[in-house]
Formats: structure tokens, C-alpha cells, sequence
């Protein structure tokens, strides 16, 4: 890990203008139907009063006869009434592992991941939705801008991305009670999309399958830096936890890398199967891939 990450400093940080425009191409197509409570461009499951026509049905007394298709009535000679799509928002939420071992690399998951999440929010803005953003840490979802609530509108793209120029990894992870007590306050459906390294010994998968269980959609976005994805390093080493301080000497070699090669492939993996099971989607990436690629190919992934 770079000393500047170590002895508690990080290098500045900031959104590149070149990336904002960027952002700028990019929309969020829904292809799948949302519910929420506001107008917006995503489709509810729902049926209401709407521009795009649904289905016909059979007239019910009480029924609105605006919506009465006459035409329908002149050829079959019974009365059918229009329903619609009702148009409504969608809201994503994204939670951003800040914990001590995101800080890992150069450029580091930690950037890498709020470049990635500023991009998420911005175009997610930009399409006339919700976002609102969850650092979590030490098992605790941090207040975002707007006290955490999904927030709509160009000002809010303003507020989450100085929001998380100013954030900093410390701390252990506990993924899982933080993703627990986001289901706990969490009463719509909407897309979360779960930003981390996923090193982590406690029961996230538990805290997953509860977002689940509340009708989420959930996307996890594993970053990797590509000294974790490729180690060049051999010989006796001792090796420290980011984040506990605990160490494990260990003789490195080819035999040894190996195995931690299989190991780190069968964690993707286990990620993978776990997103398809709970419905979602799942998305592994590197501190030296492209952010506005990865962006792009989330937004594709989560509609």
C-alpha cells in the first residue's frame, strides 16, 4: 500500500471534467418496470393514467368513461375501457465500501470506486431518476447528502459528488450489518448497487440476501487493484491486514501464487452465483479499468 495511504493521507481527489462530459453520453435505458412514487421515465408494474397505451379491459360500472374506447365499442359493441402504464421513477441507491483495505493500489479501489459511483449517480440523475449514496464502515451506513434519501435533479448530481470527494476509507468493513440495516429502513424496491472488494470475513451474503428479501435488486461491483489481481511479489514476507493489523509471515512463490489465484477466482465466482440467485447482477473490475467503460457497462447491466 502507497505510505500515503498508510500513514492516514490521501492524495486529492476529484471528478475530471473530461469525465463529467463524458457522462454526459451515457443514459440509462429501463428495460425492466420499477415501483415507485413519483413521475419519472421508468415504468411502474402498475397501471394508471399515462401516455403509453397497456391493455384493454372489460367495463366495470364506475369506470372513468374518458378512458371508454369508443372505437371498440362501435365494433364489438361492448364497452372496454383504456389502461396505461403509469410512468414513474426509479430509484438506485449505491453503497460504497469505505473501509481501510478500499485504499489498497495505485490508483488505488478507493478512487477507483468513487469515480465509478459519481458516474453511477450522475447519469442516474441525469435520466430524471433517484440516486442517494451509502458509504458504509465498521458495519454502519453513513449519512449521505440529503440525510441519505434518494434525492432527484441537477443540484443533488452537485451535492453527491462533493459528497464523495470528501469521503476517506478507515475501519473494518461488516458489510453484512450494514447492508442489514439498510433493508431494515429500505420500504420501496429499488436497484442497490454494492460497491466493494468483498475481503471481508463477516456474513455479507446474509446482509445481501436480507436487501433481497425486501424486493431490491441488487448489483455488486467487486474492485480489485491489479496488484490483487496479479501479485508480483515473492520470496518471505510478512503480510498485514489492512484493516485488523493482524500479520501471517509467508514464503511467496510460484506454487503459492497459484493458489491464491484460484482462490481469488472462486470469491468472483461465489459473487457471481450469489447476484444471479438473489436475481441481480454481478461485475468485477480492476483499479486500471476504465471508470467510464465500467460505468456504462453497470448502467447496461442494471437496465
Amino acid at each position: 500500500m502507497p505510505s500515503a495511504y498508510r500513514d492516514g493521507h490521501y492524495p486529492p481527489f476529484s471528478f475530471p471534467s473530461e469525465f463529467l462530459a463524458q457522462l454526459g453520453r451515457l443514459s440509462l435505458r429501463h428495460r425492466s418496470r420499477t415501483r415507485s412514487n413519483s413521475p419519472g421515465e421508468a415504468h411502474s408494474r402498475y397501471r394508471g393514467a399515462s401516455i403509453e397505451f397497456a391493455d384493454h379491459r372489460a367495463y366495470s360500472p364506475g369506470d372513468d368513461l374518458r378512458f371508454l374506447d369508443w372505437n371498440v365499442l362501435a365494433r364489438l359493441d361492448r364497452p372496454y375501457t383504456k389502461s396505461f402504464y403509469e410512468e414513474q421513477d426509479l430509484i438506485v441507491e449505491i453503497v460504497i465500501d469505505v473501509s481501510e483495505s478500499m485504499g489498497f493500489g495505485h490508483p488505488s479501489k478507493f478512487d477507483t470506486a468513487r469515480l465509478i459511483m459519481g458516474g453511477l449517480a450522475w447519469v442516474t440523475l441525469a435520466g430524471h431518476d433517484r440516486t442517494a449514496v451509502h458509504p458504509v464502515r465498521n458495519g454502519i451506513v453513513e449519512s449521505g447528502p440529503d440525510g441519505g434519501r434518494p434525492s432527484r435533479g441537477k443540484p443533488a448530481s452537485r451535492r453527491i459528488l462533493d459528497h464523495i470527494v470528501g469521503l476517506e476509507c478507515a475501519g473494518e468493513t461488516d458489510l453484512g450489518r450494514a447492508c442489514r440495516r439498510l433493508a431494515a429502513r429500505s420500504c420501496r424496491s429499488r436497484c442497490i448497487v454494492v460497491i466493494s472488494d468483498f475481503f471481508d470475513p463477516g456474513d455479507w451474503r446474509g446482509g445481501l440476501r436480507a436487501l433481497a428479501a425486501r424486493g431490491h435488486r441488487i448489483f455488486l461491483l467487486q474492485v480489485l487493484s491489479d496488484e490483487e489481481h496479479h501479485p508480483s511479489i515473492d520470496g518471505d514476507l510478512s503480510l498485514v491486514d489492512a484493516e485488523t493489523g493482524s500479520a501471517v509471515d509467508v514464503t511467496v512463490d510460484a506454487v503459492l501464487l497459484a493458489r491464491y489465484a484460484q482462490a481469488l477466482e472462486s470469491h468472483s465466482r461465489n459473487l457471481d452465483q450469489l447476484a444471479r440467485a438473489l436475481g441481480g447482477g454481478f461485475l468485477t473490475v480492476t483499479s486500471a479499468a476504465s471508470p467510464l467503460q465500467t460505468v456504462s457497462r453497470v448502467l447496461e447491466r442494471i437496465g
